[in-house]
Formats: C-alpha cells, structure tokens, sequence
C-alpha cells in the first residue's frame, strides 16, 4: 500500500505529546542487543492512553478495510526516535503475533541528509522504497514481507510508532489452514535438521 494520512487532530496531539517529553527530556532507552536492533541509536517517549487507543483503532479499521479480516491487536511500539547512524537491517516479524503492521510517522529532522526510505518486499519480490512524511502511515504485512531501513540515517531525527496485529483467530487458522499446505511439501519438519521436500516438490519463498 502506498503512504495515508492519519488525521490532522490526533498527528497533532501525538506530536505535541512527543515534543514535549523530548523538550522535558521524558525518555527511557530501549534495549537494543539483539542483532536486528543493535544499530538502533535511539530513544523511547511514552504515548499516553488516550492517543494510543486513538492510534490504534484509527489503524486497526484501516488495516480491515485493506484486507477485509476481522483483526486483533498485538503491540505498539513508540514513539520511538530514531537517531543519526541508526539503521535496521531487512526482516521479517513474528509469525505468530506481528502479521499485519503499521508505521506511523510522527516528526523529523533530516538535517542536510537525505531521506530514509523504508524497504519492503512484496509479495512478487518487486522493492519498494517508502518515503513517509509526518503525519502519514504506511500497512504492510509485516510476516511474510521482509522489510527495514538498511542505510544508516544521516539526520537527527526521526520518530515514528509502530503497531502490529494479527487476524482473529489466527492459530486456528495456522493449524488448519496454513501449516496443512507445508506439511504436504516438508512433512517432517520437527525431525529434520534442514528442509527435506518430498521427491518431485520444491518451495518457493
């Protein structure tokens, strides 16, 4: 999907609330030793309860509207403020929790650098370099599509809020209706120490 705006009242209030914790120096860090985060040179603010509900089923019927399934809410994330040297290598999300997602853009500072495009990864392996301005957000299926920032930012700042979902029902569905169409293709896969198709079989990915 291409980037949309959130509304103007409540990019408003959440930049306000950001503004003001980065003035106050309102800020924790986050833990970043795993190796997708390790080049993360940033800050966490709070988002308070009643913007973050606001958030959140603002993007949640956004995210129905776009894929038609009844969803459930996962984690959000932020407002997290990117700084200069950052980068997040390409991933994928958790599959059980974190398979439709959203990026919101709250405010930056690019200084003289250039933009930070987000990379995705579409289902056809086609790249799609995002370019977001505040107040805008961009769905993508955070699971199956791999995605990141892999060039290190060069401004100051850049703050975003992530927000993950997952259809209801979701292990019901894994159970019945995804890991049945692998099982016919690996239908060992607890036992095997790597991916053993069945003779005549092959998997894309």
């Amino acid at each position: 999907t291409q980037p949309h705006p959130i509304p103007k009242e409540l990019h408003q209030q959440v930049l306000t609330v950001y503004r003001q914790a980065k003035e106050a120096k309102d800020t924790y860090r986050e833990h970043t030793d795993d190796f997708f985060h390790k080049d993360y040179n940033n800050h966490m603010y709070t988002l308070p309860p009643a913007q973050r509900a606001a958030l959140e089923q603002f993007i949640q019927d956004r995210l129905e509207w776009w894929t038609y399934l009844r969803t459930q809410h996962s984690a959000t994330y932020g407002i997290r403020d990117y700084g200069k040297t950052s980068k997040l290598p390409l991933h994928t999300d958790v599959k059980n929790t974190h398979i439709l997602s959203a990026i919101v853009n709250i405010d930056q500072d690019l200084g003289d650098g250039p933009d930070w495009p987000l990379v995705i990864y579409d289902n056809h392996c086609t790249r799609h370099n995002i370019v977001l301005q505040p107040g805008e957000f961009i769905l993508y299926e955070s699971a199956t599509c791999e995605h990141g920032r892999p060039e290190r930012f060069q401004g100051t700042s850049f703050a975003n809020v992530f927000l993950h979902f997952h259809p209801r029902h979701w292990d019901a569905m894994l159970e019945k209706q995804v890991l049945p169409v692998f099982a016919h293709i690996a239908p060992h896969p607890a036992s095997a120490l790597f991916y053993q198709p069945e003779h005549g079989k092959s998997l894309y990915a």
